[in-house]
């Protein structure tokens, strides 16, 4: 019987040829990164303007009746939790003797805004976003009052920051006198007639574009009972 012994030096060289071998395959054959495996970076986001709106308050905490400072931080700042800012003490502040009805444009670039209640309600302004407190005017000063009142509501549509709309509603009660006018004691209610008044600002060129108004009524049931409406607070507005 005949053996065959392999020692250790020649099985050492053996090994090395293989890797050699190996090494040299690798180096030839180029990787191709798998494209469902290779995650791409995320995208940096570009930074905007924030505003924060600050209601002070007048005799009581929280009536919202001293007026309104807005202050405008960035995406990178506002996500910085080392960074402060004092709107109260720092802000612009918005036209307004209580809290003053603000929209923001969809970039964050301007802010719009109605004046509420007292001797400047109902006034329309614009405002170019430029960081911190500053609020750069811009377009012209619209009153609205005579059209909604001192206080409206009033939301801006999503086509490009192009509309905005504001509402009021005015109430007429009937009453029957019973033929007594110049008795109350006597007198029954009947029902109250809710008129709404509905105008649309061009808030690229600040002007009034339409104002209409609209009678609605309850049903019959409803107005016995003693219901109306007497306010619109948000008003939606939908493709009818």
């Amino acid at each position: 019987m005949k053996n065959t012994f392999l020692n250790f030096n020649t099985l050492a060289a053996t090994i090395l040829a293989i890797g050699l071998m190996t090494a040299c395959s690798s180096d030839d054959t180029a990787l191709t990164p798998d494209p469902d495996t290779e995650s791409d970076p995320e995208p940096e986001q570009e930074s905007r303007w924030l505003t924060v709106a600050a209601a002070k308050m007048g005799e009581e905490p929280g009536d919202g009746n001293g007026g309104t400072l807005i202050y405008a931080v960035n995406t990178v700042d506002a996500k910085d939790p080392t960074i402060v800012i004092e709107p109260f003490d720092h802000g612009f502040i918005a036209p307004s003797n209580r809290t003053a009805r603000l929209q923001s444009s969809e970039d964050g670039n301007t802010i719009f805004n109605i004046s509420y209640a007292g001797d400047t309600g109902g006034n329309y302004t614009k405002y170019n976003v430029e960081g911190g407190q500053n609020f750069t005017p811009t377009g012209s000063e619209v009153s609205i009052a005579p059209y909604v009142g001192s206080a409206p509501r009033w939301i801006k549509l999503f086509d490009g920051d192009q509309t905005g709309a504001a509402v009021y509603v005015s109430n007429e009660h009937e009453i029957d006198d019973n033929g007594t006018p110049d008795d109350a004691t006597d007198d029954t209610y009947i029902r109250t007639d809710a008129n709404i008044g509905v105008v649309t600002l061009d808030l690229v060129n600040s002007s009034i574009k339409e104002f209409q108004e609209h009678s609605i009524a309850l049903s019959a049931e409803e107005e016995a009972d003693g219901y109306y409406i007497s306010r619109i607070d948000m008003p939606v507005l939908n493709a009818a």
